[in-house]
């Protein structure tokens, strides 16, 4: 069974990583990544770069670790997917919303007549 995960390391000043957890829910491994770091009063290095967790910086801190979640991708995907294929998806809800109404029509209406 394949399942996300994702470490929480401490850089030491050689270089060298500690590992402190690995953890399966990304958005709980950043927030106890930000808590650590206040604690110790250090940056967090993630993919896209430094973060700073300090309290003046803790909007930033919370809008990255929901930008970096699952769901937000996938919705991001979705927009850009629709943005790109833009006359597809206006053909696709023109056919599929005819389609509704032929079914709907001959669902309620057409008996009716009878």
């Amino acid at each position: 069974m394949a399942y996300d995960a994702h470490e929480l390391n401490l850089v030491l000043d050689d270089g060298s990583r500690v590992n402190i957890l690995n953890h399966g829910n990304n958005l709980e491994m950043s927030k106890d990544a930000m808590l650590l770091a206040r604690r110790l009063k250090c940056p967090i290095w993630t993919s896209d770069g430094e973060l700073d967790p300090s309290p003046e910086n803790l909007e930033v801190c919370r809008k990255k670790i929901r930008q970096s979640t699952w769901w937000y991708q996938l919705g991001k995907d979705c927009i850009t997917g629709i943005e790109k294929y833009s006359i597809v998806f206006l053909l696709a809800a023109l056919l599929l919303s005819g389609l509704l109404l032929h079914v709907l029509w001959y669902a309620f209406l057409e008996p009716s007549w009878d």
